[in-house]
């Protein structure tokens, strides 16, 4: 799953609202699904559990494709001052990436027009498949001389998380950039685990260029996904992983 992330000085207006949803009453061929925002959800820490309240400040809406399997494979989501591009049926990032161009083309224009970005950011979720604990999983997956872990983790009997982040020096021009890698572990009804590892990129912009980046199509905003958070992403994983599993996702270390 990976996840574009853009947030406003202000909250979005439910002018913005009506202008999406007029537009998709046009144009539902790729994202057919409707849900509008009666409340707000989220979670508290890995896997916690889910809480709603009602979102009475502002409306929201989220346009959505959904696969046979109930899955979402792609959604726009639209709440408070954000606005959220979900993708969970990942292929290629260059396949990925033109779409969302697509589609804050078709709905973001306004918002450039009457909000100042803040905050843009981006947003991975890795699941591996462990079937047998036992087995020699950690050095299969994740490399002993990663910066990005603790070398402790190599000798615990059972399972562990972990949880870091850091910002990048020298900063980048447009602003502040921390990284985040949470690693995590599920356990399936079946007995078996999942490693889930999240990785987040995000940068807080600088008023300087919070005044530049005015339109959806700009594109000093597009090279900030794909020139700076995309990148730190591969670059993060090409340390963390172990060359067995970089071989296997096709993710080169030149």
């Amino acid at each position: 799953m990976v996840a574009f992330v853009f947030e406003f000085n202000s909250p979005i207006s439910d002018s913005y609202i009506d202008f999406i949803e007029a537009r998709h009453q046009g144009e539902e061929d790729e994202l057919p699904g409707v849900v509008k925002h009666s409340e707000v959800a989220f979670s508290i820490g890995p896997g916690g559990v889910q809480h709603s309240v009602p979102a009475a400040a502002h409306r929201g809406v989220t346009f959505q494709c959904v696969a046979n399997t109930g899955e979402i494979e792609w959604g726009y989501t639209v709440e408070a001052n954000r606005v959220l591009i979900r993708c969970a049926k990942y292929d290629c990032w260059i396949n990925v990436f033109g779409k969302v161009k697509g589609l804050m083309e078709r709905f973001m224009e306004p918002l450039f027009e009457a909000n100042s970005l803040a905050t843009v950011g981006l947003e991975y979720r890795d699941e591996f498949l462990i079937s047998d604990i036992a087995q020699p999983w950690v050095d299969q997956l994740f490399d002993r001389d990663s910066k990005h872990l603790s070398p402790n983790i190599f000798e615990m009997p059972g399972l562990w998380h972990s949880h870091s982040g850091y910002y990048v020096y020298p900063e980048i021009e447009e602003g502040k950039l921390l990284n985040r890698l949470n690693i995590d572990h599920l356990v399936q009804d079946s007995g078996e685990y999942i490693v889930s590892m999240v990785t987040q990129h995000r940068i807080a912009l600088t008023e300087p260029t919070r005044e530049q980046l005015g339109a959806s199509n700009n594109e000093q905003l597009l090279k900030l996904f794909d020139d700076v958070m995309h990148l730190q992403n591969k670059e993060l994983l090409k340390d963390l992983l172990s060359s067995e599993m970089k071989e296997k996702i096709g993710l080169k270390d030149s």
